[in-house]
């Protein structure tokens, strides 16, 4: 298999090691063969060049397969991309990202688009909190025809009520709020009993301050969090904007400017704890 000689513990079958690399899928099962192929003929004394060579890549190439396979090591939700140059945008993206509340593990913003997001919930929607009381209505995507596609619509199991779900990971705060409500107002004219409820909820990768003051005004709509952790989806609420503000300022600190810190509000918690 891969052109490996048990017998004089090496590769031996140049061709057949290509042929099996150029076969495999999907992108992060192929990277991660020219990772352990290259690891393998280092070993052996073998350069990263020559292995490049013999695997038809050029040197630039090879290089940016390995550093996409260890990417994939520190970075496990790029394997969620459609493919390898997505995933070196994504992982551009969580390398130059400042933390917040919500996105405080690499986990956090592990969808490319709406749409990876979209088909992940629909394929996966009972193993989700959400799943226990609404159920997908005609498997989730709905065309208006209209106003557009609704992203996910789900009815409640035991009461009259809808759940118009829209997705947030490049929209802006603007066209997310505006979205939601007018599919809500669609639902209501189009599918919704005359005593049914329609209920919103915007599922993003993290809070930002124009959607969580918008939602201050409507009853109606809900905003979760999402977070990708061991290929299960976690759902939690969202944290207020000073508090994200305040968690990026504590982790921009080093070691010795948070000890500092901690010795400074000691007194204030040994203050609190006579009182």
């Amino acid at each position: 298999m891969c052109g490996y000689s048990f017998e004089d513990d090496k590769i031996v079958d140049l061709l057949r090691l290509r042929r099996k690399v150029e076969s495999v899928t999907p992108w992060p099962a192929r990277v991660r063969l020219v990772q352990a192929v290259t690891r393998f003929q280092k070993c052996k004394g073998i350069s990263g060049r020559q292995t490049a060579k013999a695997l038809g890549f050029s040197a630039s190439q090879h290089h940016r397969t390995v550093t996409l396979a260890d990417a994939l090591d520190q970075y496990p939700q790029l394997a969620q991309c459609r493919n390898e140059d997505a995933a070196r945008r994504k992982q551009k993206s969580l390398e130059n990202s400042p933390p917040n509340s919500d996105q405080i593990s690499s986990e956090a913003d592990a969808f490319d688009s709406e749409e990876d997001l979209q088909k992940y919930l629909a394929q996966h929607w009972e193993a989700t909190s959400l799943g226990n009381d609404w159920k997908l209505y005609e498997k989730g995507h709905v065309n208006t025809r209209e106003i557009g596609i609704i992203d996910l619509l789900g009815q409640h199991r035991h009461r009259p009520s809808w759940l118009v779900v829209e997705l947030k990971v490049h929209k802006t705060s603007d066209e997310v709020l505006g979205q939601v409500l007018r599919y809500m107002g669609w639902v209501k004219r189009h599918l919704a009993g005359e005593n049914d409820t329609v209920e919103g909820l915007i599922i993003a990768s993290g809070t930002d301050p124009q959607t969580w003051y918008g939602l201050k005004c409507l009853s109606d709509v809900k905003m979760m969090c999402y977070r990708l952790r061991d290929d299960a989806l976690e759902l939690s609420e969202p944290s207020s904007p000073d508090f994200v503000k305040a968690l990026a300022a504590l982790q921009s600190l080093d070691l010795s400017q948070r000890l500092e810190l901690l010795q400074q509000l000691k007194p204030l918690g040994t203050a609190q704890g006579e009182e």
